[in-house]
């Protein structure tokens, strides 16, 4: 008997879903926000008063990416915690989160300075001072860096999402991360041999 009430309760609730579902109009419905992020260029900067203890500024950007490019907008940085590397200043590319409503109005935020320049010339240094100090084996560990990110990319991560276990794929992978990088960082001497038979 309690089986037959259960599935006519369960039976209830789907039809009443359903029902609201094919009934509400579409339009009254919620619907979610688009967001994506955006680069822009800091163009003016005005310190406020919040009345509150973190430094509030309202700055004037030009959206450089996206589907409002080349528009002004304005956006409000608070700066919790007092942290000067938020502070905006004009000149300075920034990330900002865009934030489509449903009735198309387009709503930004400051999240973080575009740091992309800086990041490919420490890995230009990164390349240089490996090559350069490190010599061959430098260059040969570098080669090797490539092969464990490409193995991780590659094999391990795709491994794991298909539902292997996570365990076993890791140490498997560590195997072939540590074993190549040792042979093509050192080549193939006893030395490394000795070294992966030990792990």
């Amino acid at each position: 008997m309690s089986t037959v009430l259960s599935r006519f309760l369960l039976f209830s609730v789907f039809v009443f879903f359903g029902a609201i579902t094919f009934f509400v109009p579409f339009g009254m419905l919620a619907q979610e926000p688009r967001m994506d992020f955006v680069r822009a260029e800091v163009q003016e900067v005005v310190e406020k008063d919040a009345g509150t203890e973190f430094p509030l500024q309202e700055a004037r950007l030009r959206v450089l990416t996206g589907p409002d490019a080349g528009d002004e907008v304005i956006v409000s940085n608070e700066i919790l915690g007092h942290r000067e590397d938020l502070r905006l200043a004009p000149g300075r590319t920034v990330i900002l989160q865009r934030v489509e409503r449903s009735d198309g109005y387009s709503m930004y935020y400051f999240q973080e300075y575009y740091r992309l320049p800086a990041l490919i010339i420490s890995f230009v240094l990164f390349v240089l001072l490996g090559g350069v100090i490190g010599r061959r084996r430098g260059i040969m560990s570098l080669f090797g860096l490539v092969l464990s990110i490409v193995i991780i990319a590659f094999v391990m991560f795709p491994l794991m999402v298909s539902g292997w276990n996570a365990f076993s794929v890791s140490v498997i992978g560590s195997f072939l991360i540590a074993g190549s990088t040792i042979l093509i960082a050192h080549g193939y001497c006893r030395r490394t041999l000795l070294a992966l038979l030990s792990m």
